[in-house]
């Protein structure tokens, strides 16, 4: 049964169709999936431009702080009293969204 449906269809030209369909399927795939990761990684630039001074962040290490100053390349993060990291805008993964009782 399988053999001469197959049949049929590859005397019509639907073989070549479905493969057609099935390469543009991956292609459109392959772009969806670079379109989602530059979108991202302009949302975590814009993020990363917009912090100030005075903002609660988490590093992509896990440390969470408080921006003390904006420089150059990074910023300086005070994870504790007195203790002063200093970490690549890169290092930034995002604002702390955590409740403000556990500072």
């Amino acid at each position: 049964m399988y053999l001469a449906s197959a049949a049929a269809t590859a005397s019509k030209g639907g073989i070549g169709g479905s493969y057609l369909i099935f390469l543009l399927l991956i292609v459109a795939m392959i772009v969806w999936m670079f379109t989602q990761q530059s979108r991202q990684q302009k949302q975590k630039r814009q993020m990363q431009s917009s912090l100030s001074v005075g903002d609660r962040v988490v590093t992509i290490g896990g440390v969470i702080g408080t921006i003390r100053a904006v420089e150059e390349r990074g910023f300086q993060v005070e994870v504790a009293e007195g203790v002063i990291l200093s970490v690549t805008k890169s290092a930034i993964g995002g604002r702390y969204q955590g409740d403000a009782s556990s500072s």
